[in-house]
């Protein structure tokens, strides 16, 4: 018979009136987030012969020399080795180990030590030869999920008085041959298990999620008003064996307090009493607006598979944009041409933090920008999609976030099935011009792929374009104009040099310190070289670049004069942006590194509309990204972009329509001078959550409280910690889909002349 047995809470959930609604429902599938766990739960038995063991045997392993049957297995070098094992259920368990004694130690000196999760749960004396030695690891030394056990070779201590002739007082190096570790339920072993959870998606009404008992599921979800978690649940392939043996399911709800709710248990005895899926509706009003754990459970004294179909979160609300743009999926924009066909001309500096550019200090003016926003829009919260030109720029050329194109370096190329900006608006009869005084435009020629004419002012940073240049006869023009400054070094002509600084009494006495920074020569790792920089100190490097922002906001004046001497300036849509900010000791470090704190990726956004848009918001203060610039010109323009799809979103609805712009924002971050995991950026309405995935650290801010980012808040509020690791790492998951679907990373090799002009920036050695 199958056994079902329900919650208390449920009441009348069970109700099918729901199901009937007509309502438009807001939906968070649970199996969505099954690939992000990235982990296996198949650790009943490890082999250490075999390599695919390899994820669970940690520090400590080698291969033993023997490779015959009876003798395969991994010696334990230094005395010690680690491996991970994974429970879903609480009890004791008991490690099984074969063991075979260190061959230059008599064996009845050898004591084998078993430690799990740091606490010392066992020790057996060792017997000659090869050995099965069973030791029980208690309930309280366990945690729900993954563990890790260290195993320990001792020798014996020789009785009191005496010593043990002739023995070598080093520690012995086991050999092992296999590890099994069984639950309390004492299940059998299941040699084809699934080795992990598994969802399949054939359709959003049929996504399954199937957990191979003994198992668990975790997921974060923060709930709205008149949640109600939905779904049905089923088993299959149940082990029948002699006597009682059953196979369990069910749905826990863990909160912040530390409570935890059944709010679903059921049965499953024997293979053939299954009736089929049982569809489930549970309200969860008492948890709205709060953040909380759904732990989805297999386990039992049978083999067999918990399947759950269809299990998600619904609530009221047709709010199917913000779901899209939560889950970071590639979407198409409109194509509503509301701006029409005018010349657009963007200029992009280097390095250009957001209060740089926002007109904050009078001391410290920016007047061409100042000018331009007062025609415009400026939008006062816009993330870069990385912390350093090299994502940025391919970023800002596609609107994909790099780390789904491969662009993570100098050598990386956009996918020629990814379109640039300058691609579409060549399609669409633009004519397109690039001028750049950085050398990543012509060093890599995917990013530039679709402009018409380059040229170039690297030699000299006053030689601008013209209106020659710019537009031509019959055509509109597309223009990407890419500034240096405000970029190291901080060395502007007069009259900005010594503009800020002139009075500086101390800087006589900085020595090479303060010129490090402003000219250095490792660009990307800069710290202050005699300790701890002094406030005199910090000021004088902030002031140095501000030198510079200066000279790039007269350079800036000098390109939209241009502009407006050939009565272009009305008809010409104008954007100004910066492909990433700077750093001055915030967080301990200078310029931009390998960091996404919000000096280094917070960044001006400004656009001039053309004089066909007559009523539009002076300020948008929403999170934007300057990926959005491209879908923006899709749909405002027209583009033909037939198929073509982005991570970044049109603006236009936001500003024109009153569109709801609430969104998630994401960045993602390589280190550039060496091999390494990312460091990812994540914003979700006033908090941000940072996580370095080399380290496996996590970092949440209060933007609105705490807009410097100086207090972590991520062990006080560990579950809103755990939702947005959840959606950086299926973020994630989305990018490395998308990359595959793209073709692939591709890389090629720097030609000599951009890796020594890389070299004299400091991004590459």
């Amino acid at each position: 018979m199958t056994l079902l047995r329900w919650s208390t809470l449920l009441g009348a959930a069970l109700v099918p009136a729901l199901a009937a609604c007509n309502s438009p429902r807001r939906v968070e599938p649970f199996a969505d987030y099954v690939p992000v766990q990235q982990f296996s739960v198949s650790t009943d038995v490890i082999d250490p012969a075999s390599p695919t063991s390899d994820d669970f045997l940690g520090r400590g392993w080698a291969p033993r020399a023997e490779t015959s049957a009876a003798t395969d297995g991994r010696a334990i070098d230094d005395s010690w080795a680690s491996f991970r094992f994974y429970v879903a259920t609480a009890g004791a368990a008991r490690l099984e180990i074969e063991v075979g004694p260190d061959p230059a130690v008599p064996p009845q000196e050898q004591v084998l030590r078993l430690e799990v999760n740091d606490r010392r749960v066992g020790r057996v004396t060792l017997e000659p030869g090869w050995n099965t030695y069973a030791l029980r690891m208690p309930a309280r030394a366990l945690e729900i999920g993954w563990n890790r056990a260290e195993l320990r070779f001792r020798r014996t201590a020789p009785p009191a008085g005496q010593q043990l002739e002739g023995a070598d007082r080093r520690r012995p190096a086991g050999h092992v041959r296999r590890l099994r570790v069984r639950s309390s339920l004492d299940r059998p072993l299941w040699s084809d298990r699934p080795p992990v959870i598994r969802a399949t998606s054939e359709a959003p009404e049929s996504a399954r999620i199937e957990m191979p008992a003994d198992s668990l599921f975790d997921v974060y979800m923060e709930l709205p008003p008149q949640a109600r978690l939905v779904g049905s649940i089923d088993a299959v392939a149940v082990d029948r064996s002699p006597g009682a043996a059953s196979l369990r399911a069910a749905v826990e709800l863990l909160d912040e307090a530390g409570r935890t709710e059944t709010l679903i248990e059921r049965s499953f005895e024997g293979e053939g009493d299954n009736t089929g899926p049982e569809r489930f509706q549970i309200d969860l009003d008492r948890w709205q607006d709060s953040i909380v754990r759904f732990r989805l459970r297999s386990w039992g004294n049978a083999n067999g598979i918990i399947q759950w179909r269809d299990v998600s979160i619904e609530a009221p609300g047709s709010d199917d944009n913000a779901t899209a743009d939560r889950s970071g999926q590639l979407l198409s924009p409109p194509r509503s041409g509301r701006l029409g066909r005018p010349h657009v001309v963007v200029v992009l500096v280097d390095t250009g933090r957001a209060d740089a550019f926002d007109g904050s200090r009078p001391d410290r003016p920016t007047p061409a920008v100042e000018a331009l926003a007062a025609d415009g829009t400026r939008f006062t919260q816009a993330w870069s999609p990385s912390g350093w030109t090299g994502e940025s720029v391919p970023g800002l050329a596609t609107g994909w976030y790099p780390e789904a194109t491969g662009t993570d370096d100098w050598r990386s190329q956009i996918p020629l099935s990814v379109p640039t900006l300058a691609e579409l608006m060549s399609r669409a009869g633009y004519f397109t011009f690039l001028w750049s005084q950085h050398r990543i435009w012509e060093g890599n020629a995917s990013f530039s792929r679709g402009f018409e004419s380059l040229g170039e002012g690297r030699a000299d940073r006053d030689l601008l374009p013209g209106a020659a240049d710019l537009f031509v006869e019959g055509r509109p023009t597309f223009a990407m104009v890419h500034l240096l400054p405000p970029h190291t070094p901080y060395t502007p002509p007069d009259p900005f040099r010594g503009s800020l600084t002139a009075d500086y009494e101390a800087a006589r006495g900085l020595g090479g310190s303060a010129e490090e920074i402003v000219n250095p020569a490792d660009e990307m790792h800069s710290t202050w070289p005699d300790g701890t920089p002094t406030p005199d100190d910090l000021a004088y490097v902030r002031a140095r670049y501000d030198e510079n922002v200066r000279y790039s906001d007269h350079l800036v004046g000098r390109i939209l004069d241009g502009i407006r001497r050939a009565g272009q300036y009305d008809n010409t849509l104008i954007v100004f942006l910066s492909d990433h900010g700077e750093a001055f000791y915030e967080h301990g470090l200078f310029l931009h590194g390998d960091y996404v704190y919000e000096e280094n990726i917070w960044v001006p956004f400004v656009v001039k509309w053309p004089a066909s848009v007559r009523e539009f918001p002076r300020t948008v203060v929403d999170p934007v990204s300057l990926l959005d610039l491209v879908p923006t010109l899709v749909d405002g323009l027209d583009l033909p972009a037939d198929g073509a799809v982005f991570h970044g979103r049109s603006l236009l609805p936001p500003v024109f329509d009153g569109a709801d712009a609430t969104r998630d924002l994401f960045l993602s971050r390589r280190p550039l001078m060496r091999e390494s995991a990312r460091v990812y950026a994540f914003r979700s309405g006033r908090y941000k959550f940072i996580y370095n995935g080399r380290a496996e650290t996590t970092e949440l801010y209060d933007l609105v409280d705490d807009p410097t980012e100086r207090v972590d808040l991520a062990a006080r509020f560990p579950f809103r910690a755990r939702l947005l690791l959840q959606r950086v790492l299926l973020q994630r998951h989305h990018n490395l889909i998308a990359l595959a679907d793209a073709g692939g990373a591709r890389r090629s090799p720097l030609d000599g002349d951009t890796q020594r002009a890389l070299e004299a920036l400091g991004y590459v050695r």
